[in-house]
């Protein structure tokens, strides 16, 4: 399967930094996103606008009076609930204000608001492991939703799992590149890693988008963030320090602020190599686009995050960063070709053949164009003169299956999709929450460098294509492996969030393929029985899982699946 290649030094050489990571918190922020518009005629929605002018001007006692009114007349009203929950916490009552996000919740299991909220109040009382759960969940509801991302990254933190704080703290500038408090939180995670460079960036960064922050400074004990800038915010208006006092902990303004530190695009560029090479792709991610909100324009910082993004199992990321590069740079060749590998391995030949021939068109001798117009040309001929059954050989299907359980991947979620949809049409009424599961299962073997496609498969197969007919494995347990207490037991185990399953099932299956330690906190908790049992590193491949994650034909089984999904 060819893969994309990464352009070289280009500037000077890197920047060295230490890969050490700081705990950093996540003021509780209180900031309020409108419910949807209700009619004035609704006189359960008349008591909700009411109660939100109320909370907006802080008077929660009457903002929560106004709530009860509503929910008197409309007891499934989630968003009364919503906003009731944050009056509460307004009020300083965390006990009601968890309650009533929960009812809002139960009222609307898509409600990332709710989750987000009391994944705040949680880590106000101090359990972590809440927080985590609630904000996984705003993220699998909205994978957009920077905020969540930062609550995660805390969460995180506060457990010890450092370097994925890091992670979350940089997918939220990625979605976000205007967020400033995620730039002082990182910071000050930076200066505790003892990376004083980049915690003199991210603390320039942050005083250049948001004055609050001019001349911040670590301090760890007190690490700040800013609420969001919602002009629906019961604050809206209100000055920052006077309106956020559970827990507000605000950098003040220094009229005396020096201007901010020049930052160079190349040396983040350089840096993102450096990581690259040594297999460290989330932090090459982190240069590559640190470096690209720096200079926009820098085409090949869009072509080597594309690679990056290639390498976490995410082919949809990799050929949007190609496809940017190559409207900064129409004759970028190594973008061509990257994105030509990327539609090859999909089995889009026509789009593979188009990049490759334009390649060769501004560089004849180029050997990654002429070697993928010739693998184009071969896979087309194929086609031509073999059967059916044939074809998705000839494009990758059969001689790309994977076997190796420590692999790439390169199918797209959209085609994962339709498969999974295709054996269980009732998932049609939740496509997003597929969209939503598949992009989970990329990105969290992305992360242990696990192939999502066999993982994948695996879930088809516990779970009889999420019919949960038959099957070990449970609905509503977000076991989609078929992880089980003690055998006597017969009793599988259930996880809180989809996105607590779906880690817990790429670390049991990373403990079959290598000795390797984990990159994330272990919440498989079979983990440390594969290592009595059959020992790690028992099932490098495939057929090494027949036998021990299930019986002899179990392999086989999963092969199947997977053929079935390259079709």
């Amino acid at each position: 399967m060819p893969e994309p290649a990464i352009e070289p030094k280009v500037r000077r050489a890197s920047l060295l930094v230490q890969q050490k990571v700081f705990v950093v918190w996540y003021v509780l922020a209180f900031s309020l996103i409108m419910p949807a518009m209700v009619s004035a005629e609704d006189d359960a929605g008349s008591f909700l606008d009411r109660g939100i002018s109320f909370a907006e001007k802080e008077d929660y006692s009457a903002a929560i009076a106004e709530y009860d009114n509503a929910l008197n007349l409309d007891p499934n009203l989630a968003a009364a609930y919503f906003q009731r929950g944050y009056a509460y916490s307004g009020s300083g009552d965390i006990e009601k204000a968890i309650a009533d996000y929960t009812q809002a919740i139960n009222r609307d299991p898509n409600y990332a608001n709710a989750y987000l909220y009391r994944g705040y109040a949680y880590g106000e009382k101090g359990d972590y492991d809440r927080a985590m759960a609630d904000s996984s969940q705003a993220i699998s509801v909205d994978p957009n939703y920077a905020d969540a991302y930062v609550l995660h990254g805390y969460a995180y933190s506060k457990k010890g799992d450092y370097e994925w704080a890091i992670a979350d703290y940089t997918q939220a500038i990625i979605l976000d590149p205007n967020y400033a408090a995620a730039y002082k939180n990182r910071g000050d995670a930076y200066d505790s890693m003892g990376d004083s460079e980049r915690a003199k960036a991210d603390y320039a960064q942050a005083a250049m988008l948001d004055p609050n922050y001019a001349r911040a400074e670590p301090d760890h004990a007190r690490t700040a963030m800013l609420p969001p800038d919602d002009s629906n915010s019961p604050a809206a208006g209100v000055d920052a320090e006077a309106a956020y006092e559970s827990p507000p902990i605000i950098l003040a303004r220094d009229e005396t602020a020096g201007t901010a530190p020049q930052e160079d695009a190349g040396v983040y560029y350089d840096s993102g190599n450096a990581h690259y090479n040594k297999g460290e792709i989330d932090l090459a991610i982190a240069d590559y686009t640190r470096a690209i909100t720096l200079d926009p324009n820098l085409a090949y910082a869009y072509c080597n995050r594309g690679a990056a993004y290639y390498k976490k199992g995410n082919p949809d990321l990799a050929i949007a960063d190609y496809t940017r590069a190559l409207t900064i740079d129409s004759n970028y060749i190594l973008a061509y070709t990257n994105r030509g590998n990327m539609y090859y391995n999909r089995g889009d030949l026509d789009k593979a053949l188009a990049d490759y021939v334009r390649a060769n068109s501004i560089a004849p001798n180029d050997a990654n164009a002429v070697q993928g117009i010739e693998r184009v040309r071969q896979a087309q001929a194929q086609i031509q003169v073999q059967p059916e059954a044939q074809v998705n050989a000839a494009v990758g299907a059969q001689t790309y299956l994977p076997e190796r359980i420590l692999s790439g991947g390169s199918m797209s979620r959209e085609k994962m999709a339709g498969f999974l949809l295709k054996n269980n049409q009732a998932l049609g009424k939740r496509r997003d929450w597929v969209n939503n599961l598949i992009d989970i299962y990329i990105a969290e073997a992305g992360r242990e460098g696990v192939n999502y496609e066999i993982a994948f498969a695996q879930m088809c197969y516990h779970t009889n294509y999420l019919k949960f007919e038959h099957t070990f494995a449970k609905a509503g347990t977000n076991n989609f492996c078929g992880i089980n207490s003690l055998a006597s037991e017969k009793k599988a185990y259930a996880f809180e969030t989809v996105q607590i399953g779906v880690k817990a099932h790429i670390q049991h299956l990373k403990g079959y393929a290598t000795g390797e330690p984990l990159k994330g906190i272990c919440v498989d908790p079979r983990y440390q029985n594969i290592g009595k049992t059959h020992g790690f590193g028992s099932a490098a491949t495939i057929d090494g899982l027949s036998g021990k994650w299930a019986g002899a034909g179990y392999a086989k089984e999963i092969r199947k699946i997977l053929t079935a999904m390259y079709k």
